[in-house]
């Protein structure tokens, strides 16, 4: 499975990539509707919710079917003030954080 994530971006909304392989299949979301319409499952996909403010995104991966209120997601911070900077949730790139909505992501601590 590729690291290399594809950036879906939607202001306003919560964007969600399912990774295969090199294949992702994409669509914005509202909070609302991804919990009630998961995303098929397809043994070894990830789910990618993304946030977005200003010039940060937050992506936040997890195994397909993981609730977004569950301690078991991977977040990285990208800011795109001057190029691209990355830094992880905690420091680490960890499944151990919770992706409920854009003031919980961005309130975690990143290095």
């Amino acid at each position: 499975m590729s690291e290399d994530w594809p950036i879906v971006s939607t202001p306003g909304r919560v964007s969600q990539a399912t990774i295969v392989g090199d294949v992702a299949v994409t669509g914005a979301l509202s909070n609302t509707e991804l919990r009630a319409d998961p995303v098929e499952t397809i043994p070894g996909a990830k789910t990618v919710v993304i946030y977005e403010t200003g010039t940060l995104l937050y992506v936040c991966m997890a195994e397909v079917g993981t609730a977004l209120n569950s301690a078991s997601w991977q977040i990285r911070k990208l800011d795109t003030t001057s190029g691209l900077a990355m830094q992880w949730a905690d420091g680490n790139a960890s499944f151990d954080n919770v992706a409920t909505d854009l003031g919980t992501v961005a309130g975690l601590s990143y290095s």
